[in-house]
């Protein structure tokens, strides 16, 4: 969080510092004695202004806590669409059954005409093709690394030496170093003054620590947005106890420290989080608060009207949704699993798929992007897989296609996948409708349309580079591949380049042939990073 002065500042250090090393290089030993010294100065005022600038932020945010709430009334969570109808019941039995290119596809093949289709839209959400950014956290140490309160201002807050706190998030072990927050942050009750004080408390210089082990973790971890949020109150549930006002006002405040948009409500003489993304979460409901969406966070059922302190923090950032890149989190591997493409037996994977990741997917919020449903899909298909889960399977697969054309390489992970995972629906499984991230397909049993492209779609562009979108039919989910060969078959023109259909699902696992009864005049085109 800067202000532009503190901006311009900043560059003047990173120029200062390059100017004077330029001159050491040329200059004696005391020279870049004098510099050292002007450049601690300089480092130093620096810190200081931001210091202020920080606590500057926090003062009159803890004073608007000690106001009075504003009251607002609570919108429905909007329903999560279904995902697709029954697909008639002769084409699920040949499903369930299994196909290849040699025994069920058309006879004549090699003979196949091109037949371009003209999907009815595009889905192409930028926000998905520009990556994460990481809010700024309000931290001193994040430019002049992680800096401990003085010895002075320790004396006079009297802060004694406390142990760390190790606490489990999703079999993982962390730890972090809350000082002596345990026995100073109480709070009984929700009121305005009482509130704001704990907001004073914890912007003391002894408490930065935390902070700035909160922020390692997320790193270190690999952490996306969401997987933080959940990780903080993980920690704080295990210092305070589950959802205690003290636990939960914890949580918030190194949320917001961190850079993140919330906002504390009070309901019940109780806390609750709120916190902004531009996703739409399906099924949950919401508070609208200057345009922007907040979501209760842990919370089950409608909560109503309720108050909320909404003051806007300085640079605040909503929360993304995305996964730019698989958690770290320790091993758990209970099962072992075998794919094996039934046309092309040499073709087999082993995996095991780490089940704390499993878990972690499991509760992940369904949403879309720019109200549009078909975009959660992309979400899924756009995650990394995780790189334990690469270096099991991708180097089998790389060998086995290795010296292939495109066809047939894109033909064998077409059976891989049409053979080697056994066909049900979601509702049959689950009870309703759930899309899988790329690992999920690859740890439980069952895997519908949607979950065999959307790991499709991962193998294609990880393992033979090619570019790969979704198509979207009203009971259906496939992909389309591009292909540097010509081949002939059922395509799709997107920015001047063909994609040819190539179903995971159908029971004819060849490129370029559309399953029957899918209406391609109806079809949707979204596409992939």
């Amino acid at each position: 969080m800067f202000t532009p002065q503190l901006l311009w500042r900043m560059k003047k250090i990173f120029v200062f510092a390059i100017c004077m090393i330029a001159c050491y290089s040329i200059s004696a030993q005391d020279d870049f004695d004098d510099f050292k010294a002007d450049f601690d100065k300089f480092k130093e005022e620096t810190e200081k202004e931001y210091d202020n600038f920080r606590e500057q932020c926090n003062a009159e945010y803890a004073q608007f806590l000690k106001e009075a709430w504003e009251a607002f009334d609570g919108l429905p969570g909007v329903k999560k669409p279904k995902d697709q109808q029954r697909l008639p019941q002769d084409v699920v039995d040949k499903l369930q059954k299994g196909g290849g290119t040699k025994d069920s596809s058309p006879k004549g093949k090699s003979a196949q005409k091109d037949v371009e289709i003209r999907v009815g839209e595009v889905v192409t959400a930028t926000q998905l093709q520009e990556g994460v950014k990481r809010p700024e956290p309000v931290s001193r140490f994040l430019f002049f690394g992680k800096k401990k309160p003085k010895a002075e201002e320790k004396e006079k807050e009297e802060v004694p030496a406390e142990e760390p706190l190790t606490f489990e998030f999703y079999g993982t072990q962390m730890t972090v170093h809350p000082g002596d927050l345990k026995r100073k942050l109480s709070l009984p009750d929700t009121g305005n003054e009482a509130v704001g004080a704990a907001w004073e408390l914890c912007s003391l210089p002894a408490y930065t620590e935390l902070l700035s082990d909160c922020l390692h973790l997320r790193d270190a971890y690999h952490l996306c947005d969401w997987a933080y949020l959940q990780m903080l109150k993980a920690m704080t549930d295990t210092y305070f106890g589950a959802d205690t006002n003290e636990s939960v006002f914890l949580t918030a405040y190194i949320y917001c420290q961190s850079g993140y948009q919330m906002r504390l409500a009070q309901t019940d003489n109780r806390l609750i989080v709120l916190y902004a993304t531009d996703h739409g979460i399906y099924d949950q409901s919401f508070y609208t608060l200057n345009g922007q969406h907040f979501y209760p966070f842990a919370q089950k059922g409608e909560l109503g009207r309720i108050r909320i302190c909404n003051h806007v923090f300085p640079k605040e950032q909503a929360m993304s949704l995305l996964v730019p890149e698989e958690p770290l989190f320790s091993q758990d591997k209970p099962k072992v699993r075998t794919i094996q493409s039934r046309e092309f037996p040499e073709l087999q994977i082993t995996v095991s798929v780490n089940k704390n990741l499993i878990d972690f997917f499991e509760k992940y919020p369904t949403s879309n992007l720019n109200d549009n449903f078909l975009t959660r899909w992309a979400m899924y298909a756009n995650t990394p897989l995780d790189e334990d889960v690469k270096a099991q399977i991708y180097p089998i697969l790389q060998e086995k296609l290795k010296g292939l054309s495109e066809r047939e390489a894109v033909s064998k992970l077409l059976s891989l996948l049409q053979s080697g995972l056994v066909y049900k629906y979601d509702e049959d499984v689950w009870g309703e409708d759930r899309a899988f991230f790329a690992e999920e397909t690859l740890f439980y049993p069952y895997a519908d349309c949607e979950d065999r492209s959307i790991l499709f779609s991962r193998l294609v562009r990880d393992v033979l580079g090619l570019k790969a979108v979704l198509i979207y039919y009203p009971n259906h989910l496939a992909t389309a591949v591009h292909f540097n060969e010509k081949i002939k078959g059922d395509y799709i023109m997107l920015n001047g380049e063909r994609y040819l259909i190539c179903d995971p699902t159908n029971y004819v696992a060849a490129p370029g042939v559309t399953m029957e009864g899918m209406d391609n005049s109806k079809a949707k085109a979204i596409v992939l990073n």
